[in-house]
């Protein structure tokens, strides 16, 4: 288990749950339908996997917001002006779909918050030497080709690039080093020993609440 937003501990509880984790998820909770897509939503209450979503945002506390993530990467954000929390799934097609200022974009609107008001965190994904695509220049037309190397493309310095030309400061945001490739042993990973037991369903988990 990884904390995030650790220096948040005594307002928010959010942790990313990994192979040897207990994910079962509690009776009070968000999932969704993950689609690989850039909607994000807003609730107040518990929601067992009916929405097609893959972000979402809350301000009502004890409600544990889950996504799933097996190599893809994920984020949580905290807006603590406004006590609101969110998170997001994105793999590389979330990326071009601009899943990222989809999602920030949804809490503008919802409550009105602003970008450098907003505090980010990634967990564990794929790292730059093992995000390995057939022809990156033809599968990913939206990324810039100074994240390619070879047949290798840094999605994580890409989705990076995405959140500060969003006004994210970069004093407020944070990433895991941690590689779900990698360190296999540890994470589920899709491109690794795992790629029948995610397609069952198992998945490391991201769990945020507010306390």
């Amino acid at each position: 288990m990884i904390t995030l937003f650790e220096q948040f501990s005594d307002t928010i509880s959010c942790r990313f749950l990994s192979r040897d984790d207990d994910r079962t998820p509690t009776e009070n909770s968000v999932r969704l339908h993950q689609v690989h897509g850039n909607k994000t939503i807003v609730t107040h209450d518990k929601m067992n996997a009916t929405k097609q979503a893959d972000g979402v945002l809350t301000d009502t506390p004890k409600l544990d917001l889950i996504i799933r993530a097996a190599d893809c990467q994920n984020f949580a954000i905290f807006v603590p002006e406004k006590n609101i929390i969110g998170v997001l799934h994105s793999g590389w097609k979330g990326l071009l779909a601009s899943a990222i200022p989809e999602f920030l974009h949804a809490a503008e609107q919802e409550w009105g918050t602003k970008s450098s008001d907003i505090f980010v965190a990634a967990g564990p994904s794929l790292c730059a030497s093992c995000a390995e695509f057939s022809n990156p220049a033809i599968e990913l037309p939206g990324i810039d080709q100074k994240f390619f190397n070879g047949r290798l493309v840094d999605l994580q310095g890409f989705a990076d690039q995405q959140l500060f030309a969003s006004g994210i400061l970069p004093e407020h945001f944070e990433r895991s080093p941690d590689c779900t490739l990698c360190k296999n042993d540890v994470y589920l990973s899709y491109r690794g020993t795992d790629k029948d037991d995610v397609k069952a369903g198992l998945s490391n988990f991201l769990v945020c609440s507010l306390l």
